[in-house]
């Protein structure tokens, strides 16, 4: 049991980090996208005098950083623990 553990330990946690960092950056151009539709629906009811929705609107100041630790850190903590177990297996092809 250990054994497996050992084995699979290292791939798992590497997706999981991929997983995670990937949808928290689908998670933030949602939210830079939903601002972008408010927008453009308000300009075209401006035009036909029709009433507003509320705006979502989110600072490309505020996403970035989010973007930066909350998406890109674990994407690139996942892909190095993915190259680590990768090398290590290349080194001992036996396991």
């Amino acid at each position: 049991m250990k054994l497996l553990f050992c084995r699979f330990v290292g791939p798992i946690t590497a997706v999981y980090l991929l997983h995670w960092g990937i949808w928290d950056l689908v998670l933030m151009c949602e939210q830079i996208i939903m601002s972008a539709l408010t927008r453009s629906f308000n300009w075209l009811a401006d035009l036909v005098r029709a009433g507003h929705i509320e705006t979502a609107y989110w600072s490309v100041r505020w996403v970035a950083p989010e973007a930066f630790s909350e998406g890109l850190l674990p994407i690139t903590l996942g892909l190095l623990i993915g190259w680590w177990v990768l090398r290590k297996r290349q080194r001992h092809p036996s396991r």
